[in-house]
């Protein structure tokens, strides 16, 4: 199969997620690609290009960027001549602009092909005309993605079936996993990662930047990415320098290991007031820095208040302080902002074990920094499925794989494994998604999730017997002090059991 990608500029994170289809489908089928390599000052990210030529992508170049009508109309007939010698049988388009163009291409009979269009993102305060232009060439597609439901409703709105809407979510990058380092660092840094311009609010960060560095001088502010705007680049600039913060804030442009920057930050903070989906966000959750932002259109399907991340209500310098000042002086609380720390444990030397519930291991840091990880996704012995507590007595580390229905034990500091128990079912000693666990004297106590009720074990595993909780209601934690236990339920509340 031949297949057509259509995008204005490879770049940002939209850029990435099309360079890593591209190289995917060529696996497979004959992939071309269509950019508008410069326009208006603008230009692809030559680490993308270089990515497509190194695994054998042809490129071509026509302007879908420029939208003056006599710049639209010759790039038509480019496309058209480019159709009519290439004959694909797919033609994606990435932005409104190509799937206009596309749409009079079949319409004009030079080629039959299917038409997918893309909406990555909206951007904020559009003119009506370029609204009805894009909204013109998405009706035209065959099938519309939208990356988010915000995106969904708009489409909606404009007389789109939602049964010609798909929504595929990106994932995250491999490279932004490893190595994983999600414990507070304590380096006084806050970053966050987006080209420069209005719509990412860098300028509003800077400002409550200069706020924040009034009480707390050795903070320090990191803004990675290009100028994507030129004007408002230098007008952060000329704040920066107006304050005087030219020795703590730091513009570091468009790097070529972003996640060695990341991962030595306190804080990733985004004002961003619109996102295709939030790329750079997700990839600070997934290394584990706690995550504060505003819940705009592309990020609201996943931000999570209180959950995954901090939700700035607002964009003012004086509340963005306040909020960050906020996570900074509270590490235990951002420590779980990352939505994938499940749980952890401190030995007496400083070394921390990490329960990574979402990439499915056990994390290792010592305190001079250095981490291994143990562990991948599966069920074999020393595999996880959404790994959610942990339990260190003496030389042994009792992991509760709640997925995979039982509770691993392994021997530390070696993680080698020595036995598991459980098992899918109802019955006694089985699991059905167990969530959490903890030791009472004489006691190993398993928060049995959703077979509501608690398991009680000896320390190599036998069952003993289980305890319904009141009402039949799901138990997600249990701990013990000297003598309760206290349960924790769904809804976050607390109870006390006595045991005699």
């Amino acid at each position: 199969m031949r297949i057509l990608h259509i995008i204005p500029f490879l770049w940002s994170g939209a850029g990435k997620v099309l360079t890593d289809l591209c190289v995917s489908q060529k696996d497979h089928h004959e992939v071309m690609i269509v950019t508008s390599g410069s326009s208006k000052g603008m230009s692809d990210w030559p680490d993308y290009r270089r990515r497509l030529s190194q695994n054998g992508i042809a490129h071509r170049r026509v302007d879908f960027f420029d939208r003056d009508s006599a710049v639209f109309w010759k790039s038509v007939g480019q496309l058209s001549d480019l159709v009519s010698d290439y004959d694909p049988d797919v033609v994606h388009c990435h932005s409104g602009v190509p799937a206009c163009a596309a749409a009079v291409v079949r319409d004009s009979g030079v080629a039959d092909f299917r038409l997918i269009s893309q909406l990555h993102s909206w951007g904020v305060g559009r003119p009506e005309w370029m609204n009805t232009m894009d909204l013109a060439g998405f009706r035209r597609a065959d099938l519309v993605i939208a990356n988010a439901a915000a995106y969904r409703r708009k489409l909606m709105a404009a007389g789109i079936p939602g049964s010609q809407i798909v929504a595929i979510p990106w994932g995250v990058a491999p490279e932004a996993l490893n190595p994983f380092l999600p414990v507070h660092r304590n380096t006084g840094r806050i970053g966050f990662v987006g080209r420069l311009e209005p719509r990412k609010g860098q300028l509003e960060l800077v400002q409550a930047f200069g706020l924040l560095r009034r009480e707390r001088p050795n903070l320090r502010l990191e803004l990675v990415g290009p100028a994507a705007d030129m004007s408002y680049a230098q007008e952060i600039e000329q704040f920066v320098e107006s304050e005087h913060m030219s020795d703590c804030v730091w513009l570091g442009g468009q790097v070529n290991d972003v996640y060695s920057h990341e991962r030595n930050w306190d804080l990733f903070v985004s004002l961003s007031r619109d996102e295709g989906q939030g790329m750079a966000i997700l990839e600070a959750m997934a290394l584990g820095v706690p995550v504060l932002a505003k819940s705009c259109p592309g990020v609201q399907d996943y931000l999570q208040d209180g959950e995954n991340a901090i939700a700035l209500k607002s964009d003012t310098a004086k509340d963005v302080a306040e909020s960050v000042a906020w996570a900074l002086d509270h590490p235990d609380q951002t420590r779980k902002l990352s939505g994938k720390i499940a749980d952890w444990y401190q030995a007496d030397d400083r070394t921390m074990i990490i329960v990574d519930e979402t990439n499915h291991r056990v994390v290792v840091q010592d305190p001079n920094g250095s981490t291994r990880s143990y562990g991948r996704k599966g069920s074999k012995a020393g595999e996880f499925h959404y790994p959610r507590s942990i339990l260190v007595l003496d030389t042994l580390a009792y992991i509760v794989d709640s997925w995979n229905h039982r509770v691993q034990v392994f021997e530390i500091p070696s993680w080698k494994f020595q036995f598991e128990f459980g098992g899918f079912g109802t019955g006694p000693g089985r699991f059905f998604c167990p969530c959490s666990i903890t030791f009472s004297d004489p006691w190993l106590i398993i928060a049995d999730t959703n077979n509501a009720r608690l398991s009680f074990h000896s320390l190599d595993g036998q069952h003993l017997f289980s305890s319904g909780v009141p009402g039949s209601r799901f138990p997600r934690k249990v701990r013990s002090t000297e003598g309760p236990i206290e349960v924790q339920y769904e809804n976050g509340e607390w109870s006390r059991l006595e045991f005699v």
